[in-house]
């Protein structure tokens, strides 16, 4: 990432340049869709597998276009060997691309709440 292979995306009026996103065993990648971050991304996970002795499961991974045309997305989850997902997703337990503004954008993170609050019986 500093040496500017991986190219991320920039957010907002305070121009936040996000790449990678790591929560526990998952990670989300924001990337500029070029077939140069797909190869990159791709190589660096084969090197993490390599390095680490770990299997990525590319066939669990999901992939996302965010304003990208449809047969953009289907190259890229093709050399990934990886599936399409739409927007919004869930991603640990939060819709992601989803409304904030809409209540039911929140009924499913309130439930999910709701479940680890209660004591078990």
């Amino acid at each position: 990432v500093k040496k500017h292979m991986l190219i991320g995306v920039v957010l907002g009026e305070k121009q936040l340049h996000i790449v990678i996103q790591q929560f526990a065993n998952d990670t989300m990648d924001f990337l500029l869709p070029s077939m140069d971050n797909v190869l990159v991304l791709k190589s660096a996970l084969r090197c993490y597998e390599v390095a680490f002795e770990l299997t990525v499961n590319f066939h669990k991974s999901r992939l996302a276009g965010i304003r990208v045309e449809g047969d953009l997305v289907a190259r890229f989850t093709r050399l990934l060997n990886c599936a399409t997902m739409v927007l919004p997703f869930t991603f640990l337990s939060i819709l992601v691309g989803a409304d904030p503004r809409m209540d039911a954008t929140w009924i499913l993170i309130l439930e999910n709440l709701r479940k680890k609050l209660t004591p078990l019986k």
